[in-house]
């Protein structure tokens, strides 16, 4: 690039030479992070276009790099970089509510629980006689709240 602007003369060779450099796509894929959406945008300065583009894909890495951006321009604390961190916030936003809107609801869900692990013990369940010490009932029917059916004393029922 700068081989391109020291050959320039005048002001007007210097515009065409920066704008013919810029457009030029080893410089767009070198200034670029790597990333499979470089490769996109080079081919696509190049002239092919892609066939099918994954926008929730390009809009997740748009969120990330957003994302990194603003810190950085906060971190950095030079004049002017809290209008940058506040665009880079904006972009984070909307691409956030465009995600959103891309993604179906069922497809995020499921990468959701896809990511969740459960953790498992290999060591033996204890028995519920175990745990309670052998005072359980298996008897799963309702118990009727009269008092006319609570016998305090269990031989008193029975008539020993």
């Amino acid at each position: 690039m700068r081989r391109a602007l020291r050959g320039a003369s005048g002001e007007e060779e210097r515009r065409v030479a920066l704008r013919a450099t810029r457009s030029d796509a080893r410089v767009l894929a070198a200034s670029l992070p790597r990333s499979p959406t470089t490769w996109v945008l080079a081919l696509g300065s190049l002239g092919h276009p892609p066939t099918k583009l994954p926008l929730d894909k390009v809009l997740e890495q748009l969120r990330d790099y957003a994302a990194l951006r603003a810190t950085e321009s906060v971190l950095r604390g030079a004049p002017g970089d809290e209008a940058r961190a506040a665009s880079f916030v904006a972009v984070l936003r909307n691409a956030t509510e465009l995600h959103q809107t891309v993604v179906p609801p069922d497809v995020a869900l499921q990468e959701g629980l896809r990511s969740m692990r459960l953790r498992t013990e290999a060591s033996r369940l204890p028995m519920i006689h175990d745990i309670s010490g052998g005072c359980h009932t298996v008897d799963i029917q309702g118990h009727d709240k009269d008092a006319d059916d609570v016998v305090a004393d269990p031989d008193e029922a029975t008539g020993s």
